[in-house]
This record gives structure tokens, C-alpha cells and sequence, in this order.
């Protein structure tokens, strides 16, 4: 009888080691994409409303946030700013499709177009620089 050795070669999860932040309004989305990051190995995922951002990243740090923009587009500056006061990196998810496309004055800052799966998540996070 011949024995094959098989070799165990580690799974690299994309978001391995990340904290993320997600802020979403819509309770299915949000645990829909705590679950994504999850599975695709982040370390921690924080999900809260637009109510408790600024509560809650006043309380933990974070390496990279997922933020919901509505179509009034008026917290983008603001959330901008709070994201660079912690040193995180920061993409918005969005419903409107034109702003995807991104804004001027907003050169380089990354729109992901919901629904969203786990190829757009980690390509964004990919795209931020943690993974």
C-alpha cells in the first residue's frame, strides 16, 4: 500500500487581520456584509447605524470603513475627516449608481454600487490598501 503525504498549505483569507467598520442603515444589508467580511477573514467587523458613527469611532479604531452615503451626499466631507482623524481608510457604499462613478473633489476615494458581493468587498478593501 503507498501512503500520499498530502502538504497543507495555510488559506490566505483577502481581509485577514483587518478591523472593518461598517455603517449601514439597512439592518439586512449591514448583516450581510458583517457576514461577508467575516468569511473573507477580517478580525473584527462593527456594524452600526449613521446615528452611532460618530459614537462609535470615537470608541474603537478601525483599519478600514464601509459607509453608507444617502443621495443627498452631505456627510461625505464629514465622514472624509473622520476617517483620517482615526487612520482609517475609508469607501462608500451607495445605491446611486451615478455617484459610483465617483465626484469631483473626491479624486481617489473609492464607491462601491450596492448589492454588493464578496468580489466587490474585497477588491475595495483590496483597493484601500489592507488586503
Amino acid at each position: 500500500m503507498s501512503w500520499i503525504n498530502f502538504h497543507l498549505v495555510p488559506l490566505v483569507m483577502p481581509l485577514s487581520g483587518l478591523r472593518i467598520l461598517v455603517v449601514e442603515d439597512e439592518a439586512l444589508i449591514a448583516l450581510d456584509t458583517e457576514r461577508l467580511l467575516i468569511e473573507a477573514g477580517a478580525q473584527s467587523v462593527t456594524v452600526c447605524s449613521r446615528a452611532h458613527f460618530d459614537e462609535v469611532t470615537r470608541e474603537q479604531r478601525f483599519d478600514a470603513m464601509l459607509v453608507d452615503t444617502g443621495p443627498d451626499r452631505s456627510t461625505l466631507e464629514a465622514d472624509l475627516e473622520r476617517a483620517q482623524s482615526i487612520g482609517a481608510r475609508i469607501a462608500f457604499t451607495t445605491a446611486d449608481t451615478e455617484l459610483v462613478a465617483g465626484l469631483a473633489g473626491f479624486e481617489g476615494i473609492q464607491f462601491i454600487a450596492k448589492p454588493y458581493d464578496m468580489r466587490h468587498i474585497t477588491a475595495l478593501i483590496s483597493g484601500l490598501g489592507g488586503g
